[in-house]
C-alpha cells in the first residue's frame, strides 16, 4: 500500500509524531491513521507527546483507579495510569 490513501496534512502529521517517537509504526500505512483509535494506543500516543514533546513528567504521587482495566493487557493497563499521571 502506499501513502497516497492520506492527504498531505495528514502525512505531516504522521511524520511529526513518528520523529517524536510517539508512534512506533514505520509507515502511515501501517499506523493505519484512517481507522479506529482504541484505548490503549490514544493512552500510548498521549503518554508519549507529554513526555518526549512536553517534557512532563509523571507525578508517581497520583493514585489513578479504573474499574475498568481489570480484563485489560499489561501494557493497557501501564499507558493508562500513566496518561493520568501525567
Amino acid at each position: 500500500m502506499s501513502n497516497l490513501l492520506y492527504d498531505e496534512e495528514l502525512l505531516d502529521a504522521y511524520k511529526y509524531a513518528y520523529n517524536l517517537g510517539i508512534t512506533t509504526m514505520p509507515t502511515a500505512y501501517q499506523a493505519n491513521l484512517k481507522g479506529k483509535l482504541v484505548r490503549k494506543d490514544l493512552a500510548k500516543m498521549i503518554s508519549e507527546y507529554a513526555i518526549k514533546a512536553l517534557k512532563l513528567k509523571p507525578d508517581n504521587r497520583l493514585t489513578c483507579l479504573f474499574n475498568d482495566l481489570e480484563d485489560e493487557t499489561l501494557e493497557t493497563k501501564y499507558y493508562t495510569k500513566l496518561a493520568c499521571k501525567l
